[in-house]
């Protein structure tokens, strides 16, 4: 039977107001470089992937008319991401752009082979000018074998406990890996490192397994930073070095998670929740290979950086127009990702 969640932009299933954000104040843009990258990892968040087309890469030009839109919305920040940002033939044009223009800068990237072939030398550049760049590189596990893995032996299960205090008789681990490949654990940590040297400021992605939330989540996190830390003092680099352990997501018609009404996120939800959620601060700009059944080249606004592949969740074509429309929480991955995992894209 086909779930009636999520079907409705502004009213839940059982008619209840849904919960909706108005925008604040700018913090940052993201714009989405395309959904190529040169990996297929489980449990991507965009399904990236050599082939996968579903996002075109955007150009030079169409991402000069958002930036200098962004100059006249006096925006400080614009983030990047994909896909992988480097596998986008214009992105160092795009990158020297952005800094041409006043920004700062802020690129999620894996770190990987395009990053080697077209993006190092221009990283380099930048970072060598005092440019403010700031690379976050996605690095799954602080443990090889589950960073590249696909699929681990049963004897390479590493298993985590939940501590005693959460008072659950469970454990949770890896039966598989994220499949970023041999060798790119490496390749990555010797990039961070060679940049780290070079005086750039460097941050790391992690990510959670999956069908793991709320305090079990938290605690694993928790657990997990730590080794992530001594694998940062073995490698030479700062043992305090940002990370943000990101959460699974699910997918857009995954409806196993609550609806969340106005009347709930009113007066459950503590404000500071709210406050902090990606929709009251910033935008992304993605352009959809397809749009209302057609093929597409024109770029769109979307909330955040999680619900673009989300037709209903578009707020428009230029970012003046996305902000004078209140952000609706339609999308089951608002609770998965925001409310429940408390998680953000942004750099803070």
């Amino acid at each position: 039977m086909r779930s009636t969640k999520f079907q409705e932009l502004k009213r839940c299933a059982d008619g209840s107001e849904r919960a909706h954000q108005p925008f604040q104040k700018w913090s940052e843009l993201w714009i989405f470089t395309g959904t190529r990258c040169n990996l297929t990892c489980r449990s991507c968040y965009t399904e990236s992937s050599p082939r996968n087309d579903s996002f075109r890469f955007i150009t030079l030009e169409q991402t000069r008319h958002f930036l200098e839109e962004a100059q006249e919305l006096g925006i400080p920040k614009i983030c990047y991401t994909g896909g992988e940002p480097f596998y986008n033939p214009e992105f160092p044009a795009i990158l020297d752009l952005t800094f041409e223009l006043g920004f700062q800068c802020f690129v999620l990237t894996n770190l990987t082979r395009p990053y080697e072939v077209s993006g190092k030398v221009c990283v380099h550049r930048h970072v060598a000018a005092g440019h403010p760049l700031h690379i976050r590189a996605s690095l799954d596990h602080p443990d090889p074998e589950i960073h590249e893995s696909a699929e681990l032996d049963p004897a390479a299960i590493r298993r985590y406990r939940v501590p005693p205090a959460l008072n659950a008789e469970r454990e949770y681990w890896f039966d598989a890996g994220f499949n970023r490949g041999g060798g790119n654990f490496r390749r990555t940590i010797g990039h961070l490192t060679d940049l780290f040297s070079a005086g750039a400021r460097i941050s790391v992605a992690g990510r959670g397994p999956q069908e793991v939330g709320g305090d079990l989540f938290r605690a694993y996190a928790e657990e997990t930073e730590s080794v992530f830390r001594e694998l940062f003092e073995r490698s030479g680099l700062p043992a305090d070095l940002p990370v943000k352990i990101f959460p699974e997501i699910g997918s857009r018609g995954d409806f196993n998670v609550p609806e969340i009404t106005e009347h709930h996120c009113r007066t459950r939800i503590p404000e500071s929740v709210f406050d902090d959620l990606m929709c009251n601060q910033t935008r992304m700009v993605a352009v959809p290979s397809t749009w209302n059944g057609r093929p597409n080249t024109v770029p769109l606004v979307f909330p955040c950086t999680i619900v673009p592949d989300n037709p209903a969740m578009a707020l428009g074509r230029t970012l003046s127009e996305s902000i004078a429309r209140e952000t609706y929480l339609a999308d089951p991955r608002c609770y998965r990702f925001c409310i429940a995992g408390g998680a953000s894209c942004s750099e803070g």
